[in-house]
């Protein structure tokens, strides 16, 4: 497996990235726009990272910074347990160089459980409401 990450490179690689990001915005109530995305990957506000195997892309994932956390925005990909270790690694390595101590992040309720067994712990629930 291999993990990439993409930030000055970005508009290189957008035409397939950007349909991997739009996949996950489905389960957005609130979904935020790809140019916005785009715009704050240059801008060095957020970055891809890309877990791949061969020619098979297992996710995408948006990751924004803030001063004292990450926070993995958009995460596409169905298979979680086949690369949750490999993004944790990553993710872990990004935190230690921005010097945060916190990632935080979405994602769909039945990701629960393998969540849990990669040592995330839940602390928050979105709750909606239709009108």
């Amino acid at each position: 497996m291999k993990i990439a990450s993409y930030t000055d490179d970005i508009n290189e690689h957008w035409h397939w990235i950007e349909p991997e990001l739009m996949r996950c915005q489905a389960y957005h109530i609130d979904p935020l726009d790809m140019i916005t995305i785009k715009e704050d990957i240059r801008s060095r506000r957020g970055m891809v990272i890309v877990i791949s195997e061969g020619d098979c892309v297992l996710t995408v994932c948006y990751v924004e910074f803030y001063q004292a956390s990450l926070h993995v925005r958009l995460c596409s990909g169905s298979d979680l347990e086949r690369w949750a270790s490999m993004l944790d690694k990553a993710l872990e390595q990004l935190a230690n160089v921005m010097g945060v101590k916190h990632i935080t992040q979405l994602g769909r309720v039945g990701w629960a459980k393998q969540m849990k067994r990669h040592g995330w712990k839940h602390q928050l629930s979105q709750y909606v409401r239709t009108v």
